[in-house]
């Protein structure tokens, strides 16, 4: 789960436009292509998915409204999230600054590098535009990637195999097809990239499933 940048009762989240992000990973120094959208403040803590966010300015009692989604790449999204191993950096807001740092030690200010931040547009979300969705099935296109991003190596990667009921009761395979492609849908992720709507989605349910709420039902 990820370290929230800062622990404020005037942090909240704030209505507007979602943004693009990318199209190489914000943390310092890395110019990998953008694989995740990561909030900032998640969205368990701001009991919502919220885009922009009010935080504190440096001084007094006043407060701003910043983007609180940045894209990362897929490592840097893990050493954030605490994925494998624990976490290994964390973002930070202090004194008006967002900043990124290594977890051990946190307070070493000298391994901390400014992360810039989106100011607040202010404007309604735009709906999906016709260009953006298929004319025969109506769904929304996947996302094209950005051009002119740096080459990289392929990744090595392995099969994952998950068993499923085949039977006249039900055909599991077709359900968690269904299931996959109505999430890159909603995602704007294309067939080919059903790791990361998978690995996005299970994370939405971890941050977002609340226990308590499903035993109180």
């Amino acid at each position: 789960m990820t370290l929230l940048p800062l622990q404020d009762p005037r942090i909240r989240g704030v209505e507007g436009p979602r943004y693009k992000v990318g199209p190489l990973c914000e943390a310092p120094g890395c110019n990998r292509p953008v694989d995740h959208a990561h909030h900032l403040w998640r969205r368990s803590y701001l009991t919502g998915d919220y885009w922009w966010v009010e935080v504190p300015e440096a001084l007094g009692l006043r407060t701003i409204t910043i983007g609180n989604v940045v894209g990362l790449c897929w490592r840097h999204h893990e050493d954030v999230t605490g994925t494998v191993g624990g976490h290994k950096a964390a973002f930070i807001w202090r004194d008006g600054v967002l900043l990124w740092t290594p977890v051990e030690p946190f307070i070493n200010k000298s391994d901390q590098a400014v992360v810039p931040t989106r100011p607040f547009e202010g404007t309604p979300e735009a709906p999906v535009s016709e260009q953006e969705r298929c004319p025969k099935c109506g769904r929304r296109k996947p996302r094209k990637k950005p051009e002119g991003l740096p080459k990289r190596d392929p990744r090595r990667k392995t099969r994952f195999v998950l068993m499923v009921p085949k039977d006249s009761e039900e055909d599991g395979h077709a359900l968690v097809t269904s299931l996959l492609d109505d999430c890159a849908e909603k995602m704007g992720r294309s067939e080919k990239e059903t790791y990361y709507t998978l690995v996005d989605a299970l994370n939405w349910f971890l941050l977002n499933y609340d226990p308590a709420e499903d035993e109180a039902a």
